[in-house]
């Protein structure tokens, strides 16, 4: 999608109606007969000829039907990313097709050739056009095609997520997503000494916990990588949250809500087609002593990939 911005293709969005009733399958299944559609005695099932939402080899028959039409129409998969179609003839644009499950991106230069695509997918699937993509898996898409930007955003998402654990307007206003030479496992900040705070107290069952960190989790990787270091240590307890790391997560809400206009912005340096920046602290993890890596990598200006994560082993100097 950077690469779109910055080359001003045309992105489509092609949602594909009841998926996983296109997949053709390998074994012989039979399921009992629905209620209201009996014919027989109890003992008399049907032979499925098709997949069936619930099927564990549902998820896997369309994948395999959706690849061989796309591979029949003159689509490779790239190596790297199985979900990523593209098809390069001598003479003609480019092509490229996103899929996750039944959604589809359609990018390339030539409108008359997204219209083509499809054209061809209507003829094999019951599919539903959504013209320029506005809305992608809870991700708000926006363009400047003067400027050749797109960006991209989970404002709805946020504001639901607010809304779901009662962050309301007017509260604290935070400018980092958690304290300075934050200790996870003691739950104390340096500058407020680890007496005041403690290890904080343990979580009833049924706690919000998991929820909570898994929608933030999403939001760091698609749209916010501002507090993917933030999410990443909290997401190490999961299994044995307290009030402390609880409070941290919370503010974490509090941060997206003081900057919740905040989106990514994608092909702002059309000149620059590639350009990463890789770095670690020392020990930084005040716990452990493990060092935490990290990198960013650009694609014509914007952000595509990024990451925050401790490292498995403590190194050291030795003098």
């Amino acid at each position: 999608m950077s690469v779109a911005a910055a080359k001003d293709f045309e992105v489509h969005q092609v949602d594909i109606k009841t998926a996983f009733l296109n997949g053709d399958l390998e074994e012989e299944v039979f399921v009992t007969q629905p209620p209201g559609f009996e014919n027989g005695d109890s003992r008399v099932v049907c032979k499925l000829n098709k997949a069936l939402y619930g099927l564990k080899q549902s998820p896997r028959a369309w994948h395999k039907k959706l690849d061989s039409e796309m591979s029949a129409l003159g689509f490779e998969a790239c190596k790297s990313d199985a979900g990523v179609y593209v098809r390069k003839r001598e003479g003609e644009e480019s092509m490229y097709i996103l899929v996750y499950v039944d959604d589809l991106l359609i990018i390339c230069k030539d409108l008359n050739r997204v219209d083509w695509f499809k054209q061809l997918l209507r003829a094999k699937f019951n599919i539903h056009d959504l013209g320029e993509v506005k809305d992608f898996l809870g991700c708000q898409v926006r363009r400047n095609r003067g400027n050749r930007q797109l960006s991209i955003s989970c404002i709805p998402k946020i504001d639901a997520l607010l809304e779901k654990f009662s962050v309301s307007e007017g509260g604290r206003v935070v400018d980092t997503p958690m304290q300075k030479d934050f200790c996870p496992t003691q739950m104390a900040s340096v500058e407020e000494g680890r007496e005041a705070l403690g290890a904080g107290t343990p979580l009833s069952p049924g706690n919000r916990y998991c929820e909570l960190i898994g929608s933030l989790l999403y939001i760091a990787n698609t749209t916010r990588p501002d507090i993917a270091q933030a999410v990443g240590v909290l997401s190490r307890y999961r299994c044995t949250p307290t009030s402390s790391h609880w409070n941290a997560a919370i503010r974490i809400l509090h941060y997206l809500r003081s900057t919740r206009e905040k989106v990514l912005v994608l092909g702002s340096n059309p000149e620059v087609e590639l350009e990463g920046y890789v770095d670690a602290d020392f020990a930084g993890d005040l716990d452990s002593r493990f060092s935490t890596s990290g990198f960013v990598f650009f694609v014509y200006g914007g952000a595509v990939a990024w990451s925050s994560k401790k490292q498995k082993i403590c190194s050291y100097l030795n003098s």
